[in-house]
């Protein structure tokens, strides 16, 4: 699940606002991405056992 945490910084809320959700949104695809991965080393790794 994302969570934003929302900041305003007066003039600069809407772009500190963006930035905050960039960030999150960049890390969980990230999270996302290392997850695949490690599934794949996984099967990877099965697949070299039995042979």
């Amino acid at each position: 699940m994302l969570t934003f945490e929302l900041v305003s910084v007066g003039a600069d809320a809407p772009q500190a606002t963006k930035l905050r959700i960039n960030e999150a949104e960049l890390s969980f695809k990230m999270e996302e991405h290392n997850r695949r991965l490690s599934r794949l080393e996984k099967k990877k790794l099965n697949k070299t056992a039995w042979r």
